[in-house]
């Protein structure tokens, strides 16, 4: 049924439970897991930062791709302290365009991603309902 899944991963408490019910999941149905996490470009202000510091913006990039790279480790232990192998990928892209192109560049039969609380009239414009309106595979938002 859910051959590929892809967990969308940021180290938050929604995604951590995301990771759970993702692994849960797979070791259930036997499926492929690969754990997607996305490197949004820098703010702003690092890009002033370049005015007086030109390697600002790449020691940026080195440092924010390097405590992702953390993440992915930690959670790929996880995977594994609970019986399931699962690869990583890490794109830098916007976080709703890094997910999407995960997801079909992975062929993901389903996307498991943590659903943040967002007061009502919010609900439909948030990072999972960008998501949906995009995605070619089915979605499990775990809360």
């Amino acid at each position: 049924m859910y051959e590929r899944i892809l967990i969308a991963y940021d180290g938050s408490k929604e995604s951590e439970r995301a990771l759970e019910e993702g692994v849960a999941l797979a070791k259930t149905l036997g499926s492929h897991v690969t754990l997607a996490t996305v490197a949004e470009p820098a703010p702003g202000y690092v890009g002033l930062a370049a005015m007086v510091a030109p390697e600002e913006p790449e020691n940026f990039r080195q440092y924010q791709l390097a405590n992702l790279g953390a993440l992915q480790v930690k959670a790929a232990e996880i995977a594994k302290a609970n019986g399931l192998v699962i690869e990583t990928t890490l794109i830098e892209a916007s976080e709703v365009a890094g997910i999407i192109q995960a997801a079909t560049s992975l062929k993901a039969t389903l996307l498991v991603v943590g659903l943040r609380p967002h007061i009502h009239h919010v609900e439909w414009v948030g990072t999972v309902r960008q998501i949906a309106n995009q995605a070619k595979c089915s979605i499990l938002a775990v809360i």
